[in-house]
């Protein structure tokens, strides 16, 4: 088994969801290379996904849960288990925790 820390993404616009897309995309190329498929991959989110203006924007949450699909998506050829821990910027986020 492999563990990925994420955190501090801070996804609150479009420009952040191409940026963690890319940061995304480059996790998984460095992953291909460590992991066979079906391996065990523990992710651990460490907080922060959101950022505090999130719930203040016309789309809400939606930037941040496209990311979080994205990730799971991605990593979907492996054996994945997910651990979310709220950072200070998605704890009181109404529309986080929908996600």
């Amino acid at each position: 088994m492999k563990i990925l820390m994420i955190s501090d993404l801070h996804i609150s616009s479009k420009s952040d969801v191409e940026r963690a897309n890319n940061i995304i995309s480059h996790m998984k190329s460095k992953l291909n290379e460590l992991l066979i498929p079906n391996e065990s991959l523990l992710v651990l989110n460490l907080g922060d996904l959101a950022d505090f203006y999130c719930y203040e924007t016309e789309n809400g949450c939606y930037h941040a849960e496209s990311v979080l699909q994205n990730l799971v998506h991605s990593l979907s050829e492996w054996s994945v288990t997910y651990e979310f821990v709220p950072g200070n910027h998605d704890k009181g986020n109404p529309q986080f925790i929908k996600i």
